[in-house]
Formats: structure tokens, C-alpha cells, sequence
């Protein structure tokens, strides 16, 4: 955003199209609003930037006394055929140049602050809206994996009928050739105790 470009509320011309502006020191940069306003400094008078510029790069008026340089000023000003009067002018309409272009500048950044926190509202509500579709996600893995869990405790307790199901058959087995061992010795001790009685006999 480049708030060097605006225009003057009294003219259609712009008071500052150069993009380079921004690059320019500040004293450059305001001659240039300056220029572009229709107050060049070119001719033989004084302007009031000129005169100020006069006293700022003079090494011997900057240490004099207000008194000393006022009186060089109406010297110069008097060798320049300018009057305080035209002075007077020349500042008042730079300052409304200033005011004027601070003005616009004002505005320009309304606008673009406006454009700005519209454009974070979008992308909050946006964000704010990829948060839920997210939130959604990771609630849907959650009961996806709740569900597995509790297929897979169930099937565990299926397991553990079935193996004590085969485990309890085996058992029976295993009784029922106990069982079959014990009648054999029975009836052999049976056969043996009649062989007995018999001879006796």
C-alpha cells in the first residue's frame, strides 16, 4: 500500500504519483508535494522553504539570536523584492497543501485498514471454519477407534469362550482315559481272585 498516492480535494491532479517518492528524504519529499500542489520554488523571489533552507544552511545564522536573524531575513528578502506579506501567503497555502494531503492520506488509511481487517474477518471465519471441519475429523477417528476397540474386547471375550470350551473338552478326554485305565485293573483283579478260589476249591 503506497499512501504517497492522492489527489488534492480542489484538483484532479495528483499530488503525488511517483512510486519513488517513498525512497526520497523527507525534505524531498515534501518539495515534491509542494511541486506537485503548484508551489514550485523556481523564480527570483523568496519562498518560505527557500528562506527557511536560507537560515537552516547558514552556519553563522544558526548560532545567532532570534533579533540577528530576523534581520538578515527582511535583508534578504528586501534584496529579493519579496515582501514578509508574500511570505505570510506562501506558508499559509503550504500549510494547507500539508493539511490537505494529510487529510487524504487520513483516508487512504481508513480505507486500506478497513480492507485489511475485512480481508483477517475472512480469514478468521475461514480459519474458524477448517478448525471445525478438523474437529469434526479428529471426533469421527475417535469414535472409529472406540468402536474397533470394543469389536476387538468383544471378539477377545469370545476367544476366551472358546478356548475354555476346547480346553474343558480336552479335560473330558483326558478323564475319560483315566476312567478306562481304572475298570481294566478292576476286572483283571477280578479274573485274578476267581483263578484263586478256583484252585482252592
Amino acid at each position: 500500500m503506497n499512501f504517497l498516492n492522492v489527489r488534492l480535494g480542489r484538483s484532479d491532479k495528483s499530488v503525488i504519483d511517483d512510486e519513488r517518492l517513498a525512497e526520497k528524504s523527507d525534505r524531498e519529499q515534501f518539495d515534491r508535494i509542494y511541486d506537485m500542489a503548484g508551489l514550485a520554488q523556481n523564480g527570483v523571489k523568496y519562498t518560505v522553504t527557500k528562506l527557511a533552507s536560507l537560515i537552516s544552511s547558514s552556519k553563522y545564522l544558526r548560532s545567532q539570536p532570534a533579533q540577528t536573524k530576523s534581520t538578515a531575513v527582511l535583508v534578504a528578502l528586501e534584496a529579493a523584492n519579496t515582501t514578509v506579506e508574500e511570505i505570510i501567503e506562501d506558508a499559509s497555502q503550504r500549510e494547507r497543501v500539508l493539511d490537505t494531503y494529510e487529510s487524504v492520506q487520513q483516508k487512504a488509511l481508513e480505507e486500506f485498514e478497513s480492507r485489511k481487517t475485512k480481508h483477517n474477518r475472512e480469514l478468521q471465519a475461514e480459519m474458524e471454519a477448517k478448525i471445525s471441519d478438523c474437529n469434526n475429523k479428529i471426533q469421527a477417528n475417535a469414535a472409529d477407534v472406540s468402536r474397533a476397540r470394543e469389536s476387538f474386547t468383544a471378539w477377545q471375550g469370545r476367544k476366551h469362550q472358546e478356548v475354555a470350551r476346547l480346553r474343558e473338552t480336552v479335560s473330558l478326554c483326558r478323564v475319560s482315559s483315566r476312567t478306562e485305565s481304572t475298570l481294566e485293573a478292576t476286572l483283571d483283579l477280578i479274573k485274578s481272585s476267581r483263578s484263586v478260589n478256583q484252585a482252592v476249591g
